[in-house]
């Protein structure tokens, strides 16, 4: 198991906006944990609300080699388009490595994500506005 980290998304917007994960990599999904990085994956969030709440979803990097894969030695992660009707607005990316969480995004103007350190846990926040 690794480093695992709690996910909310905030729509400041007056629109709706829709979101799809793309590039998942070494993220636990459905795991026991309860990690769902696919909680993310064509979900509208409407204006002024936070998904799914204040708490956040959990998500879990898989830090270790099973199967044939090298997540032991790779950075974990995902990314989260942003799209508002049919015109993408940018991509908040979501990395692990070494148990810290990083973000960043495409659109500074229009995207904002902060990781909190936890103990056990991270918060990620990502904010459209």
């Amino acid at each position: 198991m690794g480093k695992g980290a709690f996910v909310s998304v905030t729509n400041n917007r007056r629109e709706a906006v829709k979101l799809f994960v793309k590039g998942q990599h070494c993220m636990y999904d459905d795991g026991a944990e309860g990690s769902r990085v696919s909680y993310f994956n064509n979900l509208t969030v409407a204006a002024g609300q936070t998904l799914p709440n204040a708490k956040g979803q959990y998500v879990e990097a898989k830090a270790s080699s099973t199967g044939g894969d090298t997540c032991g030695t790779e950075a974990s992660g995902f990314d989260v388009e942003v799209n508002v009707e049919t015109t993408e607005l940018g991509t908040f990316a979501i990395s692990e490595r070494w148990n810290q969480y990083h973000g960043e995004t495409t659109n500074d103007d229009d995207l904002k994500v902060n990781v909190g350190r936890g103990g056990d846990q991270d918060t990620i926040q990502l904010t459209i506005t």
